[in-house]
């Protein structure tokens, strides 16, 4: 493949940013451990060092230097179950986002409740096309 099919003219924020929430997410709220959430945690700050908006890396950045020190707390809380930690990611993680969605000038109105989230991704089906499967 040459490097002229390849360009940044095909990488729109927008439908990077989807794909990244969709993941994170995805992961997130299919976790069974809390290992698996403190890996996406560090998955998620070694991204932040990667973005490559400037105004998203900041806000972003903003977000977990505001709320990771409570994050990484309940993370490590032993009197926590792995099922109520997960639940905690989840939902900071769903905060996370709103501040995303917030700073790219959404509307607060049109986001998902929680509960819309926890059931899109507890029930999606992963292929909805026919893929020949």
């Amino acid at each position: 493949m040459s490097l002229n099919r390849l360009s940044n003219n095909h990488f729109h924020a927008k439908d990077v940013g989807r794909g990244i929430w969709h993941y994170w997410h995805s992961v997130g709220f299919h976790s069974k451990y809390r290992e698996d959430v403190i890996s996406l945690y560090h998955t998620i700050l070694i991204y932040n060092k990667v973005i490559r908006c400037a105004q998203c890396k900041e806000h972003s950045n903003h977000y977990i230097d505001k709320t990771g020190d409570d994050l990484v707390s309940k993370l490590k809380d032993i009197t926590l179950t792995d099922t109520e930690v997960i639940d905690y990611f989840n939902r900071w993680l769903y905060q996370y986002h709103n501040e995303a969605n917030l700073h790219s000038g959404k509307d607060p109105s049109t986001f998902p409740t929680y509960v819309e989230v926890v059931e899109f991704y507890l029930n999606y089906e992963m292929c909805n096309e026919d893929c020949g499967k």
